[in-house]
């Protein structure tokens, strides 16, 4: 085995362990991921695993700082973290107005699961996306 090729067993060994749920294929065109009915594609692993930062589904068995990092890659805006309780939070970084408060958003959302709060920040992204 050449080196070139160790180091891209490992990087494709990284990317399996950072999303154990999703399906890795290289073809002629370019790396592929599958999860549940998504499929995604990319030139290079690299790009792949950015696209699935964005877009692979929270999973209740991702540890705190891999959750983490998925909703703080998805949703820049929004600064995420766990109480030592084990609630998760997120805080828009921006100050909205009464008006933006009234519309629906949220400046800080608390949710049971990490799970729970990725869809609260989903809603939460609609509603910006449509007072735009």
């Amino acid at each position: 085995m050449t080196r070139e090729s160790d180091v891209m067993t490992r990087v494709v060994e990284s990317a399996r362990h950072e999303f154990p749920d999703v399906d890795f294929n290289h073809d002629g065109e370019g790396w592929k991921a599958s999860f549940g009915d998504t499929t995604l594609a990319a030139e290079s692993i690299a790009a792949l695993c950015a696209l699935l930062r964005r877009e692979a589904p929270i999973s209740a068995t991702m540890d705190a700082e891999t959750v983490k990092a998925r909703l703080s890659g998805r949703y820049p805006g929004w600064s995420v973290w766990r109480s030592d309780h084990g609630l998760w939070y997120a805080t828009l970084r921006a100050r909205l107005t009464e008006a933006q408060r009234d519309a629906g958003r949220a400046q800080t959302l608390q949710a049971d699961t990490s799970k729970d709060l990725a869809e609260l920040l989903a809603e939460q992204e609609q509603l910006a996306v449509a007072e735009a």
